[in-house]
């Protein structure tokens, strides 16, 4: 059971993901802006050729092992309760990446999907929503002196992900933050029930 708090904390994550989409989707203006970055020719820089090669290995079946590894870890120093916890969020996350994307590619409620140039069912991204849960997870679970650490490494790679899918035109920005906001919206229930002791 989810307590009050973690309600109203997933209720508000929940709103602000909606609220992203019907701007970004939704709106000419919110639709303009966010398209800034994408229409921005950015080259073949140095800059940009190194986040294409971060981005590489980051496909679904290394998110994926990453996932397991973590989640043995889990099982293993923390017990079935927890490790069932952060299997509800990552998978809960992936899920609803899965649903979201057949909602939007098939009905496409605000048509903003089909005015965008980089192909429809980009919102929310799945990679920066999958990397997010899987770093969120780590951080759930991490040991308590080491959380702050690993908040911090998380936060930079979870970043940097979001910045090289927008950086490279693969993503548009609300991409990445609707990405990053459905992992959080999985998060916040089992994170808030204290999946680590």
């Amino acid at each position: 059971m989810l307590s009050r708090r973690a309600r109203a904390t997933r209720a508000l994550v929940g709103l602000a993901l909606v609220a992203l989409y019907v701007v970004a989707l939704g709106t000419q203006a919110g639709r303009h802006l966010d398209a800034v970055p994408v229409e921005t020719d950015v080259g073949k820089g140095p800059v940009v050729l190194t986040l294409q090669r971060l981005l590489d290995p980051i496909d679904w079946l290394t998110i994926g092992a990453a996932s397991v590894a973590l989640l043995l870890w889990t099982l293993r120093r923390h017990g079935a309760r927890c490790a069932s916890r952060m299997s509800v969020a990552m998978i809960g996350t992936y899920v609803s990446l899965l649903g979201l994307g057949l909602l939007f590619d098939r009905i496409d409620p605000l048509g903003g999907e089909a005015l965008r140039r980089l192909g429809p069912s980009s919102y929310p991204s799945g990679h920066a929503a999958v990397v997010a849960a899987v770093a969120l997870a780590a951080v759930a679970v991490a040991p308590r002196p080491a959380r702050p650490l690993a908040g911090a490494l998380a936060a930079i790679v979870v970043a940097t992900v979001g910045v090289a899918l927008v950086v490279i035109h693969a993503h548009y920005p609300s991409d990445v933050l609707g990405g990053w906001l459905l992992a959080l919206l999985w998060a916040v229930g089992p994170s808030s029930s204290r999946w680590s002791s």
